[in-house]
């Protein structure tokens, strides 16, 4: 649903923000290819926090409700 309306969005030239985990290459190529057909660029930010950090935040994170994602929305320190 949500690389639908991502599409929906670009498509229209309203500038969108997806922001989600996608923590495997082939996730993220779903939304590469939806940029390249809507002629959008394309910004990919990457995020890391120390555990202590990631210890710390508030436990509002739910898990992903997205059947094909590997997110499990749970905190995960490494």
């Amino acid at each position: 649903v949500c690389h639908q309306i991502i599409e929906d969005l670009l498509a229209q030239g309203v500038p969108t923000i997806f922001d989600a985990t996608n923590l495997v290459e082939r996730l993220r190529e779903v939304v590469y290819k939806i940029a390249e057909r809507c002629n959008a660029r394309l910004i990919v930010v990457e995020t890391t926090a120390t555990a202590e950090t990631v210890r710390r935040a508030p436990r509002t994170i739910r898990p992903c409700s997205c059947p094909r994602s590997p997110s499990s929305g749970e905190r995960t320190v490494r």
